[in-house]
């Protein structure tokens, strides 16, 4: 059942500046972009791309302030809430992370990264690669012909940071406005930009929620026909065996926007020039590419994790398992030592029973033949020594106490 939400406008502007638009939006029964209508119809400014990103960070920028309103009907703001189990089905989900899919619906829903016409203000990555060429050029310009580089005196570089871009005289001017936008656009979604310091080597990294990846701009090669000079056909005619390539590699005119790992060449996501869209046109899908890649990125980490888990886990019931059997096994040997003694007890019980009637026996014939055992004798003290050997072996019998002073201590067990 529906019910409705009334609030005021401060509460929605309190509610938009501490929870992201879409789950806000999921709690009203609302698309996000439904609920970005109602913040403009009624004048509550909302945080721009790249806010939660930057607040994740510890970078939270400072909130606008409320506009004041002379309508009075603008000041209350009523949204139909919906208990969950009839809230709307969810919208499409570009990415199995929550916060990497709303910053793609946000990506997707933001206004085109604009390129313009001319460059103001450049990164200092820009500037770095746009100083960097202008040494080549100069450089480029003193090579004299059949010399190759050997006529030219280079300059020191210094190991610096520089925009990966590489592009013909005709195509740079555009190419670095290119990557200039992309990245004061990464700047302001919260994106780190940084590069590799290197003579030579030019990286362009940009850190989307802690993932980094190489931003390439740069003008392709085209395969041509090699036409035969003057030169090259006198060659030929001379020495019919002299190889001559038959294809030149020339400047294709055309950008492409690459998006690569950091340090790798695999290319993740590409544009490049066609007849009717430019690189200029597809900037936003470069962020959208990236997030998509972090996305993985983490599908892939949480399932290193469960795995990682489930290996703990079973080792752990292993170990379990094995402390189980150690203590059942102990157990069992315990129970069995106590049997074990208890048919010891058994077998002696009989023994000295059998040992006592014995001895008896023996004095019995002693007497039929009229013979007397004289206290002291061997046989006096063999027939007390099997005496007590008979009391040892009694589990019945109580243990002997210790001699008092003046009694002379038992004669030593059988093997004692």
């Amino acid at each position: 059942m529906e019910t409705l939400k009334t609030m005021t406008r401060e509460q929605l502007y309190e509610a938009v500046w501490t929870t992201p638009v879409v789950q806000l939006a999921k709690r009203y029964g609302l698309s996000d972009v439904g609920l970005a209508k109602i913040c403009t119809q009624h004048q509550v400014p909302r945080p721009g791309l790249g806010y939660w990103a930057k607040k994740q960070h510890g970078k939270e920028e400072p909130r606008p302030d409320l506009p004041v309103l002379d309508n009075p009907k603008l000041q209350v703001v009523v949204l139909t809430e919906r208990p969950a189990s009839e809230a709307p089905d969810e919208p499409e989900r570009y990415a199995e992370d929550d916060e990497v899919n709303s910053l793609i619906i946000a990506e997707r829903e933001a206004p085109a990264v604009e390129v313009p016409a001319s460059l103001r203000s450049p990164h200092p990555l820009v500037t770095a690669a746009m100083e960097d060429d202008a040494i080549r050029a100069s450089e480029e310009r003193q090579r004299k012909p059949g010399m190759g580089w050997s006529s030219v005196v280079f300059q020191p570089r210094g190991s610096i940071a520089r925009a990966n871009i590489s592009a013909s005289k005709a195509l740079k001017p555009r190419a670095y406005r290119v990557m200039n936008a992309v990245l004061r656009a990464a700047e302001e979604r919260g994106y780190a930009v940084s590069g590799k310091p290197d003579q030579h080597e030019r990286t362009t990294l940009i850190e989307v929620l802690g993932q980094k990846f190489d931003i390439r701009i740069y003008e392709p090669s085209v395969q041509r026909p090699h036409v035969l000079i003057k030169e090259e056909r006198e060659r030929k005619a001379k020495y019919p065996s002299t190889f001559i390539d038959k294809h030149d590699y020339v400047s294709s005119g055309q950008l492409c926007l690459q998006l690569r790992p950091e340090g790798g060449w695999t290319v993740y996501w590409q544009v490049r020039d066609g007849k009717k869209v430019r690189v200029e046109d597809r900037l936003n899908k470069l962020f959208i590419a990236a997030l998509k890649q972090v996305d993985q990125a983490l599908k892939w980490k949480r399932k290193r994790e469960q795995e990682a888990a489930a290996a703990r886990e079973a080792e752990r019931r292993r170990l379990a398992e094995e402390e189980r059997r150690k203590l059942a096994e102990e157990t069992r040997k315990q129970e069995q030592a106590k049997v074990q003694s208890l048919l010891n007890e058994v077998t002696n019980w009989r023994r000295s029973r059998d040992l006592r009637a014995y001895l008896r026996q023996v004095r019995r014939v002693i007497a039929e033949q009229g013979r007397t055992i004289e206290p002291g004798s061997d046989l006096d003290k063999r027939l007390r020594w099997a005496e007590r050997v008979a009391d040892d072996l009694d589990p019945l019998r109580p243990p002997e106490s210790l001699p008092t002073e003046g009694e002379s201590e038992p004669m030593p067990r059988p093997g004692g």
